[in-house]
């Protein structure tokens, strides 16, 4: 029953990969062919142009009130499907939950070595069971736990990671930091239960600037480095691509290519406020294309294309694609970080500048249903 549901969800997908045609005079790109793989050649503009978000503040959790409820320097949030939210602080080291009313609830392990504990907490992921909790300690180890919060076991990996998820067989797809002779990179992994990598999918330069100083090495991030991302779309379909080029790739968790996603928007120079001090660090003139991946839960897929880091008064801005690679629309959030968009909702760390507040933010939103999953 399962395979058939899964072939039911897969087939759009595969009449797209095979050749074919979805007819929409609002979509103007082309399905082209290279080298057997079907690749969706989409315009620099959207099908359904710029797509303004209703949304609506349900939940605001952060205040000075209580100890518990005053939020740290929040790494990442997921939430499950009571709508729980977990989140990891990075200073003081925590992993909080709180309810869906925006109640606190507990604290997940705590600091230090022993089973359960960690040292620096960082990203999450529920699994695709929808019970287990999956954690990246600093940058060699995922712990899990159940959602209760019972510790499950520790993974030990073999390569710094710096991002994961989980597919449905319960295998981790990790992206990892490597370095050899021949430079600093970052690759896109499939790892074993037991920490073992099984399958490297894409290897990529990762080029910052670095330099000895003292017997140590020194690292500076500006933001705008080229970078390998990924994201589940489903717990048996994910999307990843290097940030170089806007090429995006569809493929299945048995590493199969399913198809490619690419976008004509000519590249974009480093803003002329931040150029002088990049160049210090970097040879580059032109910022990535993405800087990161969110998917929601049909599958649609939510491409970054502002710098996180940088100052973004106007917004953040999102290219939008169906799960079978047409760029439908253009939107802009007020949020880069942390994002959780499912059901209507969107999840979102929040700082209040002002006040110095970190909070984390529900918002209903209210044209949800007028998101069209697809062309048709």
């Amino acid at each position: 029953m399962k395979r058939l549901k899964l072939i039911l969800w897969f087939l759009p997908l595969l009449l797209i990969c095979c050749g074919g045609k979805q007819e929409n005079q609002a979509w103007k790109g082309k399905i082209e062919k290279e080298g057997g793989l079907t690749v969706v050649n989409n315009p620099a503009e959207p099908a359904f142009g710029t797509l303004s978000l209703q949304l609506e503040e349900e939940l605001s959790i952060g205040s000075e009130d209580k100890p518990e409820t005053m939020l740290g320097n929040i790494f990442d949030l997921v939430v499950d499907e009571e709508g729980r939210i977990y989140f990891t602080e990075m200073k003081p080291p925590a992993l909080k939950v709180f309810d869906s009313n925006g109640n606190y609830l507990k604290t997940i392990g705590g600091f230090g070595q022993g089973p359960g504990e960690y040292q620096s907490p960082r990203n999450l992921f529920i699994g695709p069971d929808k019970k287990t909790l999956y954690v990246r300690d600093s940058i060699f180890s995922l712990i899990l736990y159940q959602l209760d919060g019972t510790y499950l076991k520790s993974i030990t990996l073999g390569s710094y990671c710096t991002d994961f998820f989980v597919d449905g067989q319960g295998y981790i797809w990790g992206i990892m930091s490597l370095a050899d002779e021949k430079g600093r990179a970052k690759s896109l992994e499939k790892i074993g239960p037991d920490g073992r990598s099984l399958l490297q999918v894409i290897k990529v330069p990762y080029e910052n600037y670095t330099k000895v100083e003292g017997g140590r090495t020194l690292s500076v991030v500006t933001g705008y480095e080229y970078d390998l991302q990924a994201a589940a779309v489903n717990p048996e379909i994910f999307v990843y691509g290097f940030s170089r080029q806007y090429e995006l790739t569809l493929m299945n968790t048995e590493g199969r290519k399913l198809c490619i996603i690419k976008n004509q928007q000519p590249a974009r120079p480093i803003p002329p406020e931040e150029a002088e001090d990049v160049a210090k660090y970097l040879p580059i003139k032109e910022q990535p294309f993405f800087y990161r991946f969110y998917t929601d839960d049909v599958g649609r897929i939510w491409v970054l294309r502002t710098n996180p880091k940088a100052e973004a008064s106007a917004g953040h801005e999102y290219d939008i694609y169906s799960r079978d690679g047409y760029y439908l629309y253009r939107t802009t959030l007020p949020y880069s970080r942390c994002l959780v968009i499912r059901k209507g909702h969107l999840w979102a760390r929040h700082v209040d500048e002002e006040k110095g507040l970190v909070m984390i933010k529900r918002y209903a939103i209210k044209n949800w249903d007028l998101i069209k999953p697809g062309l048709k």
